[in-house]
């Protein structure tokens, strides 16, 4: 039958010996390195190796970097802005002219068809003044036609009473 009780109990001795041999090690090679950081710190030494850069120069680094980014951000969005604003306003100008062109038209339009109305009215008011002046010319002809007819009536009335005091 297969344990790892007995398997452990199966293995010498020596092996448990090197094994903590190289843990304990371990652990007084990082007591030393942590003890010479915190000497080095007390001293008022950097720790850190003088060929990396420290990490206030790592973030100005980081930071300038960053805002060499934003820059190129920045100034992409206003070129593309500008570029949007240009075709904008060429958008609008073109607009506006087809606008005015319309309307222009729309005056055309409106004053031909003013002026044909106005032709039509005025046509219309001479045919009323034509009207107008023939029927005053009209009963003024009746008029004097009643008048004759009036006369002529009076005239025929005394023949008749000057032929009846005649006769």
């Amino acid at each position: 039958m297969f344990s790892p009780l007995a398997q452990l109990s199966a293995t010498p001795e020596w092996v448990y010996l090197l094994g903590s041999i190289i843990i304990i090690g371990f652990f007084l090679m990082g007591g030393v390195w942590m003890g010479l950081q915190i000497w080095g710190r007390l001293k008022g030494e950097d720790a850190e190796p003088k060929h990396t850069p420290s990490i206030d120069a790592k973030i100005s680094l980081a930071i300038d970097s960053s805002e060499a980014r934003m820059s190129g951000h920045i100034g992409e969005a206003r070129a593309q802005m500008k570029e949007a604003n240009v075709r904008t306003t060429e958008k609008i100008d073109r607009i506006e002219h087809e606008l005015h062109g319309r309307i222009s038209g729309l005056r055309g339009e409106l004053r031909a068809d003013y002026k044909e109305l106005e032709d039509k009215v005025t046509s219309a008011a001479d045919r009323m003044q034509d009207t107008y002046t023939a029927t005053v010319d009209r009963m003024s002809k009746l008029e004097a036609d009643g008048q004759n007819t009036q006369r002529q009536a009076i005239a025929t009335q005394q023949q008749l009473q000057r032929h009846i005091e005649k006769s």
